[in-house]
């Protein structure tokens, strides 16, 4: 059922179900969560569930795509105003943003999730997660860039593959060890400065050292 088609009675079920779904996910991973459980806690019965959702993939999706929703909105805000910004100015705001997003627990422990699905199902889940995930960001960086490259004040071959390139220098290695060995992204604000404006030079200039 779509969610334009729901009356505010049901947005509210509809809503509670996804506060317990989610608090199942993170807790028992997709596999071993049960949509009974997640019945059990959000209340109202399983027939409501399966008519706002139809499956536990639906659901899963349903998730993230409220997640993506808020938390992509501000990087949306970011692009939009990009007409007003430099180019260094843009990916600097937009590196801080992302970065302080991949840092919330709840990022990090859904991309958990994911891996330990593995290619389940054809990799259904993963398709999921990087449409409402690596994929949005991604999009909203490369609209910028070939605005800046229609511009001509980039001179990119591939586009798309610039935007995640760009976007794998503002994340790892610290969501990689975020989510493999445990260790917290909490970063001061110093260090993500750091991180950022490290990941801004080297996308932009490289690594080689120029002669003034």
């Amino acid at each position: 059922m779509k969610k334009s088609e729901l009356t505010p009675r049901a947005m509210a079920r509809y809503d509670k179900i996804l506060d317990a779904a989610c608090e199942v996910f993170l807790e028992q991973g997709f596999e071993k969560a049960s949509v009974n459980e997640i019945v059990k806690r959000a209340g109202g019965s399983l027939a409501t569930l399966y008519k706002l959702f139809g499956n536990k993939e639906n659901l899963f999706e349903a998730i993230l795509e409220r997640k993506s929703e808020a938390i992509f909105a501000e990087l949306e805000e970011e692009a939009k105003a990009s007409e007003e910004q430099d180019l260094e100015s843009f990916l600097w705001r937009f590196g801080m943003k992302f970065f302080d997003m991949l840092a919330k627990c709840d990022s990090v422990a859904m991309v958990r999730i994911l891996m330990a699905e593995g290619s389940r199902n054809e990799g259904k889940l993963g398709k999921i997660f990087y449409r409402h995930g690596p994929g949005k960001s991604e999009a909203i960086l490369e609209r910028f860039l070939r605005k800046e490259h229609i511009k001509g004040k980039i001179a990119i071959e591939d586009i798309a593959l610039a935007a995640a390139r760009f976007i794998f220098l503002v994340k790892e290695p610290f969501h990689f060890r975020s989510i493999a060995l445990g260790h917290p992204m909490n970063l001061s604000l110093e260090e993500r400065q750091r991180v950022v404006g490290e990941a801004i030079h080297i996308f932009l200039y490289g690594i080689t050292k120029r002669s003034n």
